[in-house]
């Protein structure tokens, strides 16, 4: 279940990753101003770069909950 879980967060920060892309360089968000956009779009890779160094960090045999 561990390695299912790693890459679906592969994954999901691949979409956070595309997302903060397509925020920056897309046309569909002109309503927004570039200084939102940009700041949205450091948040979105911020937070990739975060979730994705987390797991790997993470160690095997750890969970996040305890069932002691």
């Amino acid at each position: 279940m561990g390695k299912v879980m790693r890459y679906l967060t592969v994954l999901i920060v691949a979409g956070f990753f595309i997302l903060a892309t397509f925020l920056l360089f897309s046309s569909y968000f002109d309503y927004l101003s570039q200084e939102v956009r940009v700041v949205f779009a450091a948040f979105l890779y911020l937070y990739g770069v975060f979730r994705l160094v987390r797991t790997f960090l993470k160690r095997p045999g750890r969970d996040e909950e305890n069932d002691d």
